[in-house]
């Protein structure tokens, strides 16, 4: 059978005859589709072909999030072999079609921070086996600048340039003081952030990629944003409040990882940007490129 046929008959052992209608599609290989025609409860397909994507990790995720009292969507069926997965829908008001509908900035961003800060605090968040966020994986990332947004531009560098490139990378994340480890989602930023249960919580969205790593990576995610502006006042406003509600962390040590790591993802994020445009047809992104290079000079300025 071929992916459609695959999904259908995933959608029908569990939802009969109900219906779907496919969503926007986002950076990455998965789709996700809106059940239709089902009675309660919402849900939402989640396609997302192996072996590429991982549904059994956002599983495994999901419930550790859970466990710690972090609101995630629930989770109703899944088909690891296949890639799919029927997951609750939230619906579509994330923080970034809330902030377009003249919510509060500040407030989202407080409620934002608090959340990660008690993801960062919990003492049962790390109870999970997940990869570590070490100098090799943050040079997988960061050398996509090289791979694709360099060649893009019609700038070539040859090999003795980018073995002094990578060591420099290994050098500036394997010299960061030491922190206290976190579960980080890397990808925690205002799209993937909603208000669920009438507003009562936030809900985190889109962390099948977490990983154990600094903290400050997902305050990157977050106040360094690759697809919105924030302004260095709130930016460091809600800086400032994460390490009010994260004392034990030596302050000196998190703004450096928060400048450093900055660098590394505004380098994978200008890669992976113009990859989507170059492999995949998914222009949309380079109009962020602006902004990320923008960010990625702030970062390695400070």
């Amino acid at each position: 059978m071929n992916r459609a046929q695959l999904r259908a008959a995933f959608l029908r052992r569990h939802c009969g005859g109900a219906k779907l209608q496919p969503l926007q599609p986002d950076a990455s290989a998965r789709r996700y589709f809106r059940v239709r025609g089902q009675p309660p409860p919402a849900m939402l397909l989640m396609d997302a072909p192996p072996p590429d994507e991982n549904v059994t990790a956002f599983d495994k995720v999901t419930r550790r999030l859970q466990t710690i009292g972090v609101r995630a969507p629930r989770l109703y069926a899944m088909d690891a072999a296949h890639g799919f997965l029927l997951l609750e829908d939230l619906g579509d008001d994330t923080f970034t079609r809330l902030l377009a509908a003249d919510f509060d900035e500040t407030e989202l961003y407080k409620r934002a921070i608090t959340t990660l800060a008690k993801i960062h605090k919990h003492p049962r968040a790390l109870d999970i086996s997940l990869p570590s966020y070490d100098a090799d994986l943050a040079w997988n990332e960061t050398k996509l600048m090289l791979d694709w947004y360099l060649p893009a531009r019609e700038i070539k560098i040859d090999a003795a340039a980018r073995a002094e490139f990578k060591q420099i990378w290994r050098r500036l994340i394997t010299d960061l003081p030491p922190l206290p480890p976190a579960l980080v989602l890397r990808d925690f930023h205002m799209d993937n952030l909603m208000l669920a249960d009438d507003g009562a919580r936030v809900a985190v969205l889109d962390y099948q990629d977490a990983v154990v790593g600094s903290p400050a990576y997902d305050l990157v995610s977050l106040l360094q944003d690759a697809r919105r502006d924030v302004a260095p006042g709130l930016a460091d406003e809600m800086f400032n409040l994460y390490r009010a509600q994260n004392p034990e962390l030596d302050a000196d040590a998190l703004l450096q990882h928060y400048y450093t790591w900055g660098a590394q993802r505004h380098c994978k994020v200008a890669g992976i940007f113009t990859r989507l445009s170059a492999r995949d047809n998914k222009d949309a992104y380079l109009q962020h490129l602006p902004r990320v290079l923008r960010l990625l000079k702030y970062a390695l300025a400070q």
